[in-house]
């Protein structure tokens, strides 16, 4: 059960990096879109699995509010609470808590499941091969010149997906045309290289020594 779970959290990371943000199905005030659909079956898969183990998830959870970084995600929560109801709940409001309060979830469930897992290098592989990925996409969306997905992004009257499009369509800035493959911003895939190319290259130098000692 755990290994079928850790592949879900694997599949819902690979698509949440690989997925373009703008693309998806508008029903009514939802916005579906595959990330958001296998984010929600992990988190209520995950839950389901640690109700019938309570007591080894209250275990995880003091260990885990014991870390610097868990009360600094609590302090987040707290902080962004406030400065909504301060500034006035309105739908944004309550999209931008539940959003983080998902996430978080995602992080604490996730880091569980990887701390479980028998092959702890396999986020830092996928990520390497997601980066790779990505970076020949934007090689030939800079080539070519073209977003080729902005031609599948959703058509609505929201003003929310009217923004994201607007982002979308941001390529050629400065006076160049600038790639951003399947972000919504060319920065954004720029500050994903920047993590992902240092595994790419412990990935590849790992493989290079891998080679040897076979050939050896």
């Amino acid at each position: 059960m755990t290994f079928r779970i850790s592949s879900l959290l694997y599949l819902t990371l690979f698509t949440m990096l690989v997925w373009p943000p703008y693309i998806g199905i508008r029903l009514n005030l939802i916005f579906i879109q595959p990330f958001k659909l296998l984010l929600l079956a992990f988190l209520v898969i995950s839950s389901i699995n640690y109700l019938v183990k309570p007591s080894y998830l209250l275990s995880q959870i003091k260990d885990l509010f014991k870390s610097t970084i868990a009360k600094w995600a609590i302090c987040f929560l707290v902080f962004s609470a406030v400065a909504t109801i301060a500034n006035g709940i309105d739908s944004n409001a309550i999209k931008f808590i539940s959003n983080s309060v998902i996430l978080l979830l995602l992080c604490m469930f996730g880091g569980f499941y990887f701390e479980e897992s028998k092959h702890n290098c396999s986020p830092l592989v996928i990520l390497a091969v997601i980066g790779g990925l990505l970076g020949l996409f934007g090689t030939l969306e800079f080539i070519a010149q073209s977003n080729f997905l902005k031609q599948f992004a959703v058509i609505s009257k929201d003003k929310a997906d009217i923004a994201l499009m607007l982002a979308a369509a941001s390529d050629k800035t400065r006076g160049s045309y600038r790639s951003q493959a399947t972000f919504v911003h060319p920065l954004v895939l720029a500050q994903f290289l920047i993590m992902a190319i240092p595994f790419i290259y412990l990935s590849c130098k790992q493989a290079s020594n891998t080679k040897t000692r076979i050939i050896n």
